[in-house]
C-alpha cells in the first residue's frame, strides 16, 4: 500500500476519534440530535476509509501459479482454486514437470555409474556361434539351389504346356514337322 494512502488513513482515524469524543460530550449534555448528526459524519468517514483501503475490482491482488504460470486471485474461493488445480492446463504442466524431473534423475544416475563392459563370451560359446553361422550359410545356399531348380522346372513345364494348347474349337493342336504339315495342306486342297 502506498505511503500516501496510509497517511490519509491515519488522518481519517484522528478525525473519527475526535468526532467520537464530541459525540460522547454531546450525549452527556443531552444534545441527541447533534450527537446523531456527528455519528452520521463518523459513518461517512469510516466508509471513505474502507473504500480507500479496499482494493478496487480492477486492482485485485493476484499471484502466479508455480506449476503452470496462470494468474490466481489471492483469497479466491476454495472452489475456484480446486477447479484450477484440477484443470487440464495445470495437470498437463504438472505431468511435464514430473517427467522432466524423472528424466534428469535417470540421466544423473547413468552418468554417475561407469558403463558396463561388454559381456565376455567363452571359447566354447564363440565356437557354437561360428557353427550356427556356418549352418545358416549352408541352409541359405541350399535354399537358393532349390529355388533355382524350381525355376528351371517351371520354365520347362510352361514350354511343354504351350506346345499342347487347344484351339478355339477345343481340338488339340499338334505341332507337325515340316513334312507332315505339307501333307495336311495337300489333303485340304
Amino acid at each position: 500500500m502506498p505511503q500516501e494512502v496510509q497517511d490519509k488513513a491515519k488522518a481519517l482515524d484522528t478525525q473519527i476519534a475526535e468526532l467520537l469524543k464530541k459525540v460522547e460530550g454531546l450525549g452527556e449534555e443531552g444534545k441527541i440530535e447533534e450527537a446523531q448528526a456527528a455519528m452520521a459524519s463518523i459513518d461517512v468517514l469510516k466508509a471513505e476509509k474502507e473504500a480507500m483501503l479496499a482494493p478496487s475490482p480492477q486492482e485485485k491482488r493476484m499471484k502466479v501459479c508455480e506449476m503452470c504460470g496462470a494468474f490466481l486471485v489471492i483469497g479466491d474461493t476454495e472452489k475456484r482454486t480446486l477447479s484450477h488445480l484440477e484443470g487440464k492446463q495445470h495437470c498437463g504442466y504438472q505431468r511435464i514437470r514430473e517427467a522432466l524431473a524423472q528424466m534428469k534423475k535417470e540421466r544423473l544416475e547413468r552418468t554417475a555409474q561407469p558403463p558396463l563392459p561388454p559381456p565376455r563370451v567363452s571359447h566354447r560359446e564363440s565356437r557354437d556361434l561360428d557353427v550356427d553361422r556356418e549352418r545358416d550359410r549352408h541352409r541359405s545356399k541350399s535354399r537358393e539351389r532349390d529355388r533355382e531348380k524350381d525355376r528351371v522346372r517351371e520354365r520347362r513345364s510352361s514350354r511343354h504346356s504351350r506346345s499342347r494348347s487347344r484351339s478355339h474349337s477345343g481340338e488339340r493342336r499338334r505341332h507337325h514337322t515340316g513334312d507332315e504339315s505339307r501333307e495336311h495342306k495337300r489333303k485340304r486342297s
